[in-house]
Protein backbone atom coordinates (compact mmCIF):
# COMPACT_ATOMS: atom_id res chain seq x y z
CA UNK A 1 0.00 0.00 0.00
CA UNK A 2 2.54 2.73 0.73
CA UNK A 3 4.62 1.31 -2.53
CA UNK A 4 1.25 2.56 -4.22
CA UNK A 5 1.43 5.48 -2.55
CA UNK A 6 4.77 6.57 -3.37
CA UNK A 7 4.36 5.88 -6.62
CA UNK A 8 1.11 8.07 -7.16
CA UNK A 9 2.95 10.83 -5.49
CA UNK A 10 6.06 10.67 -7.52
CA UNK A 11 3.62 10.60 -10.64
CA UNK A 12 1.50 13.74 -9.28
CA UNK A 13 4.88 15.57 -8.86
CA UNK A 14 5.93 14.94 -12.36
CA UNK A 15 2.42 16.31 -13.57
CA UNK A 16 3.51 19.60 -11.68
CA UNK A 17 6.50 19.85 -13.08
CA UNK A 18 5.35 19.36 -16.64
CA UNK A 19 2.65 21.66 -15.75
CA UNK A 20 5.33 24.48 -14.70
CA UNK A 21 7.63 23.70 -17.48
CA UNK A 22 4.55 24.11 -20.06
CA UNK A 23 3.89 27.77 -17.96
CA UNK A 24 7.47 28.66 -17.94
CA UNK A 25 7.83 27.40 -21.77
CA UNK A 26 5.03 30.70 -22.28
CA UNK A 27 7.43 33.01 -21.06
CA UNK A 28 10.11 35.23 -22.73
CA UNK A 29 13.00 34.28 -20.03
CA UNK A 30 15.43 36.20 -21.57
CA UNK A 31 14.01 39.51 -20.84
CA UNK A 32 14.02 38.91 -17.66
CA UNK A 33 16.12 39.00 -13.92
CA UNK A 34 17.64 36.21 -12.44
CA UNK A 35 15.56 36.84 -9.29
CA UNK A 36 12.40 37.65 -12.01
CA UNK A 37 12.76 34.06 -12.90
CA UNK A 38 12.80 32.29 -9.25
CA UNK A 39 9.80 34.21 -8.55
CA UNK A 40 8.06 33.66 -11.76
CA UNK A 41 8.97 30.15 -11.77
CA UNK A 42 8.80 29.64 -7.55
CA UNK A 43 6.42 31.60 -6.61
CA UNK A 44 3.42 32.33 -9.42
CA UNK A 45 3.74 28.91 -11.74
CA UNK A 46 4.25 27.01 -8.53
CA UNK A 47 1.01 28.62 -6.79
CA UNK A 48 -0.72 28.35 -10.39
CA UNK A 49 -0.51 24.57 -10.68
CA UNK A 50 -0.92 23.98 -6.90
CA UNK A 51 -4.25 25.92 -6.96
CA UNK A 52 -5.42 24.25 -10.94
CA UNK A 53 -4.28 20.94 -8.83
CA UNK A 54 -6.77 22.09 -5.95
CA UNK A 55 -9.21 22.73 -8.23
CA UNK A 56 -9.34 19.61 -9.86
CA UNK A 57 -9.13 17.19 -6.95
CA UNK A 58 -11.96 19.26 -5.06
CA UNK A 59 -14.30 18.89 -8.23
CA UNK A 60 -13.75 15.55 -8.84
CA UNK A 61 -14.30 14.68 -5.53
CA UNK A 62 -17.18 16.78 -4.99
CA UNK A 63 -19.11 15.39 -8.42
CA UNK A 64 -17.63 11.45 -7.09
CA UNK A 65 -20.09 12.29 -4.19
CA UNK A 66 -22.79 13.14 -5.64
CA UNK A 67 -22.78 10.66 -8.47
CA UNK A 68 -22.44 7.96 -5.49
CA UNK A 69 -24.83 9.70 -3.54
CA UNK A 70 -27.57 9.75 -6.59
CA UNK A 71 -26.67 6.40 -7.42
CA UNK A 72 -27.72 5.23 -3.77
CA UNK A 73 -31.09 6.86 -4.11
CA UNK A 74 -32.05 5.69 -6.82
CA UNK A 75 -30.99 2.06 -5.72
CA UNK A 76 -33.07 2.70 -2.72
CA UNK A 77 -36.30 3.69 -5.14
CA UNK A 78 -35.88 0.82 -6.76
CA UNK A 79 -36.02 -1.36 -4.49
CA UNK A 80 -39.09 0.35 -2.77
CA UNK A 81 -40.94 -0.43 -5.93
CA UNK A 82 -39.74 -4.13 -5.44
CA UNK A 83 -41.02 -4.58 -2.20
CA UNK A 84 -44.71 -4.32 -3.83
CA UNK A 85 -43.75 -6.82 -6.43
CA UNK A 86 -42.11 -9.03 -4.13
CA UNK A 87 -44.45 -8.89 -0.78
CA UNK A 88 -42.31 -11.58 0.88
CA UNK A 89 -39.33 -10.18 0.65
CA UNK A 90 -40.37 -6.62 1.72
CA UNK A 91 -38.97 -6.72 5.49
CA UNK A 92 -35.17 -7.05 3.59
CA UNK A 93 -36.07 -4.90 0.96
CA UNK A 94 -36.73 -2.48 3.69
CA UNK A 95 -33.91 -2.89 5.67
CA UNK A 96 -31.79 -2.16 2.44
CA UNK A 97 -33.50 0.36 1.44
CA UNK A 98 -32.91 2.56 4.72
CA UNK A 99 -29.47 1.40 4.35
CA UNK A 100 -29.19 2.97 0.91
CA UNK A 101 -30.49 6.05 2.02
CA UNK A 102 -28.48 6.59 5.08
CA UNK A 103 -25.35 5.85 3.03
CA UNK A 104 -26.41 8.47 0.45
CA UNK A 105 -27.17 10.41 3.52
CA UNK A 106 -23.28 10.11 4.49
CA UNK A 107 -22.22 10.81 1.54
CA UNK A 108 -23.90 14.14 0.71
CA UNK A 109 -22.93 15.08 4.73
CA UNK A 110 -19.04 14.23 4.15
CA UNK A 111 -19.45 16.50 0.39
CA UNK A 112 -21.09 19.11 2.60
CA UNK A 113 -18.44 18.58 5.49
CA UNK A 114 -15.71 19.41 3.39
CA UNK A 115 -17.10 21.78 1.21
CA UNK A 116 -15.38 20.39 -2.15
CA UNK A 117 -17.76 22.48 -3.98
CA UNK A 118 -16.68 25.85 -2.62
CA UNK A 119 -13.22 24.62 -2.08
CA UNK A 120 -13.19 24.29 -5.93
CA UNK A 121 -14.74 27.48 -6.86
CA UNK A 122 -12.18 29.37 -4.54
CA UNK A 123 -9.43 27.42 -5.89
CA UNK A 124 -10.25 28.07 -9.45
CA UNK A 125 -11.05 31.10 -8.96
CA UNK A 126 -7.58 32.39 -7.43
CA UNK A 127 -5.95 30.13 -9.93
CA UNK A 128 -7.53 31.91 -12.98
CA UNK A 129 -6.91 35.86 -11.34
CA UNK A 130 -2.99 34.67 -10.69
CA UNK A 131 -3.05 33.40 -14.43
CA UNK A 132 -4.63 36.63 -15.81
CA UNK A 133 -2.00 38.99 -13.59
CA UNK A 134 0.41 37.16 -15.48
CA UNK A 135 -0.64 37.62 -18.80
CA UNK A 136 -1.29 41.33 -18.19
CA UNK A 137 2.19 41.43 -16.46
CA UNK A 138 3.67 39.45 -19.74
CA UNK A 139 2.09 41.41 -21.85
CA UNK A 140 2.57 44.88 -20.40
CA UNK A 141 -1.52 45.74 -20.14
CA UNK A 142 -3.40 47.21 -18.05
CA UNK A 143 -1.75 48.84 -15.24
CA UNK A 144 1.52 47.57 -16.55
CA UNK A 145 1.47 49.47 -19.50
CA UNK A 146 4.10 52.33 -19.49
CA UNK A 147 7.74 52.79 -18.91
CA UNK A 148 8.50 52.41 -15.26
CA UNK A 149 9.70 49.04 -15.81
CA UNK A 150 11.03 48.53 -11.80
CA UNK A 151 7.55 49.91 -10.73
CA UNK A 152 5.99 47.09 -12.75
CA UNK A 153 7.90 44.42 -11.43
CA UNK A 154 7.19 45.97 -8.03
CA UNK A 155 3.38 45.78 -9.13
CA UNK A 156 3.56 42.62 -10.06
CA UNK A 157 4.93 41.06 -6.87
CA UNK A 158 2.58 43.18 -4.99
CA UNK A 159 -0.39 42.01 -6.65
CA UNK A 160 0.28 38.53 -6.80
CA UNK A 161 0.89 38.89 -2.69
CA UNK A 162 -2.51 40.20 -2.18
CA UNK A 163 -4.31 37.63 -4.33
CA UNK A 164 -2.52 34.76 -2.49
CA UNK A 165 -3.41 36.85 0.81
CA UNK A 166 -7.07 37.19 -0.03
CA UNK A 167 -7.24 33.08 -0.87
CA UNK A 168 -5.37 32.74 2.51
CA UNK A 169 -8.25 34.48 4.39
CA UNK A 170 -10.79 33.38 2.44
CA UNK A 171 -9.47 30.01 3.20
CA UNK A 172 -9.13 30.77 6.95
CA UNK A 173 -12.73 32.20 6.60
CA UNK A 174 -14.11 28.69 4.93
CA UNK A 175 -12.63 27.06 7.86
CA UNK A 176 -14.19 28.96 10.89
CA UNK A 177 -17.61 28.83 9.33
CA UNK A 178 -16.76 24.88 8.69
CA UNK A 179 -16.26 24.83 12.45
CA UNK A 180 -18.82 27.18 13.80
Amino acid sequence: MCFRKGKREAKKRKKEAEKKHELLATLNLESYSEDEIIYLSERVIGQIVWHDDKAVECRKWHEDLQIIAISLTSAASFLALLSTTFPECAPWISIISAGLGTGAAIFLSIDKLKKFQERHTQYRQTCERLKQELWLYRRKSGEYAGPGEPDNNQLFVDRIESILATDTGNWAQLNERKEA
